[in-house]
């Protein structure tokens, strides 16, 4: 798992520690957020396996804070449906499109989020590991042909070679979407 670099004593906001947890993918915050507002590890688990299932994440199943584990398993309309629930909350849309924050023990940290800002992507996460492969939860705004408004698009990519390939697996899917995308 990835980690960002923390110091005994290191004090940090709460808007500190969820960028680090979600733009640099820093298991260690994932860990310690968790711990912080849910008491324990295994509480965490629980609540979150309680908010999967009230946002009806019927094939989800959290057994870690980060995703690290290989018994945490989603599918990619599972992850969407937690996308449209994190961008409701106003602080993590705006963390999830920063391209970086400056920490002050670890110093500068970027967002793994390459494409942000291309093709109307404003953020979410980005993920990979040996089991899942590449993943990437990604929201976009487009422009629907003829109109001069956008819609909020989520969409998912799992299971990619490695996360670079999930990342530009998207960029087809949102070009899809921008070509055949008709008002009803």
């Amino acid at each position: 798992g990835s980690v960002v670099a923390v110091a005994a004593g290191e004090r940090l906001t709460e808007r500190q520690a969820l960028a680090a947890m979600l733009l640099p993918s820093a298991n260690n915050m994932a860990d310690t957020l968790a711990v912080w507002a849910f008491g324990s590890l295994s509480a965490y688990v629980q609540a979150a396996n309680q908010l999967a299932e009230q946002l009806g994440m019927e094939k989800s199943y959290f057994s870690d804070p980060s995703g690290f584990s290989p018994a945490t398993t989603s599918t990619a309309a599972d992850l969407v449906k937690l996308g449209a629930a994190a961008l409701k909350q106003p602080v993590l849309a705006t963390i999830v499109n920063l391209k970086s924050i400056s920490l002050p023990v670890a110093g500068t940290v970027t967002n793994t989020n390459f494409l942000l800002g291309q093709n109307g992507i404003i953020g979410i996460k980005t993920g990979n590991t040996d089991e899942a492969g590449g993943c990437y939860l990604f929201a976009a705004r487009v422009a629907i042909p003829g109109q001069t408004d956008t819609i909020l698009a989520i969409g998912a990519v799992m299971g990619a070679i490695n996360l670079r390939t999930a990342m530009t697996d998207s960029n087809t899917l949102l070009s899809s979407l921008a070509t055949n995308l008709t008002e009803t």
